[in-house]
């Protein structure tokens, strides 16, 4: 029994469009759960997912890959409130225009949810504010019916200060609920921009910014050029697409883009 039989096993149970994820990611969970249950061998792994519906699914769902955290990388959202909101307002407010962000693959909504807060403070003291558009897309179902809820547990929440938290979150039974003037910000819907034909949601194409952080770092690289050419699509001319810090632009993606000043994962639509 080979490695190959377990990757078409883990993309036929899935639910979700898998293709293109690396193998190497792919083997990486493949091992964790192998030494979680205690079976070494890949063939009587492959016997005990058949049955064990349970680890198989465990499996598939960390394929997917959701962690994630408010305010991770505390870099970018210092960048966002002290460079490229402000001035992307003033442009705004001086052609009545509403700010439209599109956060993909937001899993529970923790990032979409960080912007909010920091757009909250800026527009809060905007009179009369610009209106905000933010849509937020994850393909689990489970993940945005989380990311609707607004429930989020301490974990998630070791970058945000003691501040932000009395003032945007409550607490009550051993977890913290977004507070409805934040959540009310943004529009959480399910779709896979990886694989955008299999969902009947109609995306906008002019975004000003579009948010796809740590999402391409498991796929092949093919596959993250239809990615990106996809997003492009989606945005107004020197609209911004911002990656991770860990994620490179594509050589073949990179006559769509110029990279941006503020930081080397943030780019500007040609």
């Amino acid at each position: 029994m080979s490695l190959n039989a377990l990757f078409q096993l883990i993309r036929s149970q899935s639910k979700y469009d898998l293709t293109g994820i690396r193998d190497a990611y792919l083997t990486t969970q493949i091992h964790y759960h192998q030494q979680k249950v205690g079976i070494p061998d890949y063939g009587a792994f492959y016997e005990h997912l058949l049955k064990d519906t349970q680890t198989l699914q465990s499996l598939v769902a960390a394929c997917l890959n959701n962690a994630t955290r408010f305010f991770r990388n505390p870099q970018l959202f210092d960048i966002l409130q002290n460079q490229v909101f402000p001035g992307l307002i003033s442009q705004k407010i001086q052609n009545q225009q509403p700010l439209k962000i599109w956060v993909t693959a937001c899993s529970t909504g923790d990032e979409a949810y960080s912007l909010a807060i920091i757009l909250h403070k800026i527009l809060s003291t905007i009179s009369p504010p610009i209106p905000l558009e933010m849509l937020a897309t994850d393909l689990s179902i489970e993940a945005i019916q989380a990311a609707k809820a607004g429930s989020v547990i301490s974990n998630n929440l070791i970058d945000v200060d003691q501040t932000l938290l009395k003032e945007y979150f409550t607490y009550k039974d051993g977890r913290y609920y977004i507070k409805s003037i934040i959540k009310d910000y943004v529009k959480f819907n399910i779709h896979d921009f990886l694989n955008p034909q299999a969902h009947s949601l109609t995306i906008p194409s002019d975004f000003d910014i579009i948010i796809c952080r740590n999402a391409l770092l498991y796929y092949e690289v093919e596959r993250q050029v239809q990615a990106i050419q996809y997003l492009h699509q989606h945005l107004i001319a020197n609209g911004l697409l911002i990656l991770s810090e860990f994620e490179v632009m594509p050589m073949h993606c990179t006559p769509l883009f110029q990279k941006s000043a503020q930081a080397a994962y943030i780019f500007s639509k040609k």
